[in-house]
């Protein structure tokens, strides 16, 4: 993915006043999650409330001259959400920020998409630390060896060296990072396994849309609250491998209940293919986990996928039937297994929730 260059022309802080008026009212989001003991899917579809607001009042090619509110931003720690236009309630991460510009992690292809008017937002990306403020109970790692009889969390997604947004290749891999608590005369902070037990990991990038896997050796709950938009969903799917399927792990992209209809675009738009029903484990599917499961590595409670119509399976792709009335959670994780974007390498699909229509 190419890198391009975003300018902005910053606006008095008297102006940003005004501004905030006009855009959509983002919607605050306040829900508990609980969980037992096992693999729990952490699903991540509220973010922190944003800091900037914005609209754009010309681009050419790769810049955008635009008012935002006074102030600036951190470099590799906020990113950029549309709230209006065709890139409507698509993110892109902000790689640097100097004067009045700021670099976004953005291809050629979505930047042509920006027109002036454009709203958008920005916000800091959640991390490991704001997520689990004050570790909300999940049990620790306090004794003599590091990583022992305490809580994992698994992340797919990550930031390269280049801080790229990159998701493992192929499907069926292994998490790009597990992270765990330990706490000693230190304090209590978040450890990358395998690496250096003294590192704090707690300001690792978890970002829009995504979802977790937390291990427990012991029933605990959450309090999670954020920011969510009155907009559509705008996922970018990715396809890291140039031979095969490619998993892409998203939370199911909705506040409330989604029609799996809402989904259709994926078809439409030659994201996923068309499975076969004879042979579903074959072709392109929508694995949804719910939020928590006794076992570890457990299989998907249902699998999607599209054959004349929306079909449904159990985890081990048996016991079939028609879902054209069946409606995903908020609370549920999703890995989409496609194969339809060989050769192109990413292809966004816009998924509108009832509420944001």
């Amino acid at each position: 993915m190419r890198r391009l260059a975003i300018v902005l022309l910053l606006a008095p802080a008297l102006f940003a006043a005004a501004l905030e008026a006009a855009y959509e009212s983002p919607v605050c989001a306040a829900y508990k999650f609980a969980a037992a003991a096992g693999d729990s899917y952490l699903a991540m579809p509220a973010g922190r409330p944003s800091v900037f607001s914005g609209r754009v009042s010309s681009a050419s090619g790769s810049k955008i001259f635009a008012s935002f509110g006074a102030g600036g931003v951190a470099a590799k720690s906020h990113y950029l959400r549309f709230a209006t236009g065709a890139l409507r309630g698509a993110w892109f991460d902000i790689l640097s920020a100097s004067g009045n510009e700021i670099v976004l992690d953005i291809s050629a292809s979505d930047a042509a998409k920006i027109s002036a008017g454009d709203e958008f937002k920005i916000a800091p990306h959640n991390t490991l630390g704001s997520i689990f403020k004050d570790c909300q109970g999940l049990k620790k790692s306090d004794g003599g060896v590091p990583g022992v009889g305490c809580a994992y969390v698994f992340k797919f997604s990550y930031f390269d060296s280049e801080n790229k947004m990159r998701i493992p290749e192929g499907v069926n891999r292994a998490p790009s990072g597990v992270f765990y608590l330990r706490k000693d005369a230190a304090g209590e902070r978040w450890v990358l396994k395998g690496g250096d037990a003294s590192k704090d990991y707690s300001a690792e990038i978890v970002e829009p849309d995504c979802f977790l896997i937390v291990r427990s050796p012991e029933s605990f709950g959450l309090n999670i609250c954020g920011e969510v938009l009155p907009a559509p969903i705008s996922l970018n799917f990715k396809n890291a491998s140039t031979e095969g399927r490619q998993d892409n792990f998203f939370a199911a992209p909705t506040l409330t209940e989604l029609p799996i209809s809402a989904l259709d675009c994926l078809i439409e738009n030659s994201i996923m293919a068309e499975g076969s029903l004879q042979d579903p484990a074959a072709g392109d599917c929508i694995m949804v986990f719910e939020k928590s499961n006794s076992a570890e590595n457990p299989l998907p409670q249902k699998i999607y996928f599209y054959s004349g119509g929306w079909q449904r399976a159990d985890g081990e792709f048996k016991n079939i039937s028609p879902a054209a009335a069946d409606v995903l959670d908020f609370s549920q994780a999703l890995v989409f297994r496609i194969s339809k974007l060989n050769p192109l390498q990413e292809k966004r699909a816009q998924i509108t929730p009832e509420y944001a229509k």
